[in-house]
């Protein structure tokens, strides 16, 4: 369990027989554990890019159109 301000753990529920899995404080990895093997994962960081950008890519990507502030099938 997390501080969801912080991030800090505030407890551990050990988890017997099931796999388990930590998020890191600086949100770049995540730990997966079971009884027997343990991996780090690297989580997908936030874009660099302006939500403008993000925005037109997606709606590239999707054939979708802004229309005022509608979202509509591309003509």
């Amino acid at each position: 369990m997390f501080e969801a301000a912080t991030g800090a753990r505030l407890a551990r529920f050990p988890a017997s027989g099931a796999m388990a899995s930590l998020v890191r404080p600086d949100i770049r990895v995540k730990l997966i554990a079971s009884e027997s093997n343990w991996d780090f994962r690297p989580l997908p960081q936030p874009v660099t890019d302006s939500p403008a950008q993000s925005l037109a890519r997606t709606l590239e990507r999707t054939g979708l159109a802004l229309e005022g502030v509608e979202v509509v099938a591309a003509p």
